[in-house]
């Protein structure tokens, strides 16, 4: 068994995670599947030598038997500049000796954070106290407080799109008996008259869109900090990835990006993951704009949208659009090979669910 940096092209990872996490969390909680094309665009993209050593790989032989990615990135926290990454991807073959094996493997992903320089890596815990995960990170952050830490509970925002679709795949019975009411509520309030018009992202939107996501990220404790290059790697569009734009006579004033992700129940459930909505829109604009959003979500397929409930999300244009605000289960917690863990301000963040 050997720990080194990944060396593939997406296709054995995708494989590893669907065998691995299916074993574990199918039909007990929910649980995200990547494709190989949301893994390229999100992580394995062609990247500088830094950025690959934050891929770790097990591999017995040319077998890959465990991953562990981080994507590097830069945050603001309380308003200083401090460089960290997004950790996800954690996954070992319960085959090779997994507890001692992802020990290993959060050890040297520490060490590697270390001689980058990168002060911490941020990620999230999914699923019940008695699941996999739950017990290794919660096991791990008792034997190692100095190093790893659960730093708050995380929920999220939902809107159903195919209440049916939903109920098939819902874990409790308030998914699978609640779900197909919603189609006498969801529907959401009205919508005023706007001017606004929504169209697709384009490259000369860049310089707005920036302004807006850091506006929207202003006065918050821990926050990605994005550069135009970062930014447009993530607004332009993929085959996983949309962006919408709200524009005005007076020019872009808001922005929706969102992804296309499954989400495993009793059965897999495409869903549309929202990563970024922002802008200093009226609640009319914003409105208009999450609308035709979710309608472009609902042709597509998609039988669901999912937000990660930060400091920056919207509540008046999620709750006009139908969106309801699920109870906070999950955990954020830090990795921190070079500070304490008391150093890292968590009441009000806006970061990205990997």
């Amino acid at each position: 068994m050997e720990i080194r940096t990944y060396e593939g092209d997406g296709q054995d990872v995708v494989r590893l995670i669907e065998k691995v996490w299916q074993s574990n969390y199918g039909g007990k909680t929910w649980a995200p599947s990547w494709s190989l094309e949301t893994l390229r665009w999100q992580i394995l993209a062609p990247r500088n030598a830094e950025a690959r050593d934050c891929l770790l790989a097990v591999y017995e032989g040319t077998r890959l038997t465990g991953c562990f990615f981080a994507d590097l990135c830069n945050f603001s926290v309380r308003g200083e500049p401090v460089r960290g990454s997004l950790m996800s991807w954690f996954t070992v073959d319960p085959d090779a000796g997994a507890p001692m094996v992802a020990v290993q493997l959060v050890r040297e992903m520490s060490r590697r954070h270390a001689a980058l320089d990168a002060a911490f890596s941020i990620g999230y815990v999914m699923g019940k106290p008695n699941t996999p995960a739950r017990r290794f990170w919660g096991r791990y952050a008792e034997l190692h407080p100095r190093e790893l830490r659960f730093l708050r509970r995380v929920g999220y925002w939902v809107r159903v799109l195919d209440p049916s679709a939903v109920s098939r795949a819902g874990l409790t019975r308030i998914e699978r008996w609640g779900a197909p009411w919603l189609r006498f509520w969801q529907p959401g309030w009205p919508l005023r008259p706007s001017a606004a018009s929504i169209r697709a992202f384009q490259t000369r939107d860049l310089p707005d869109c920036l302004r807006l996501v850091n506006y929207a990220n202003r006065g918050i404790d821990l926050g990605l900090t994005w550069s135009e290059d970062r930014l447009l790697r993530h607004l332009a569009a993929s085959n996983v990835s949309e962006t919408l734009v709200c524009e005005t006579p007076a020019g872009v004033n808001g922005f929706l990006n969102y992804q296309r992700m499954t989400f495993h129940g009793r059965e897999p459930l495409d869903c549309a993951l929202i990563d970024l909505f922002a802008g200093s829109s009226t609640l009319a604009e914003a409105s208009l704009l999450l609308r035709v959003a979710l309608q472009r979500m609902r042709d597509a397929g998609l039988k669901a949208a999912v937000m990660l409930r930060t400091a920056t999300c919207r509540a008046g244009p999620l709750l006009a659009g139908g969106f309801l605000p699920l109870p906070a289960q999950d955990h954020l917690v830090g990795l921190f090979p070079t500070s304490r863990p008391e150093s890292l301000p968590t009441r009000r963040i806006s970061v990205l669910l990997r």
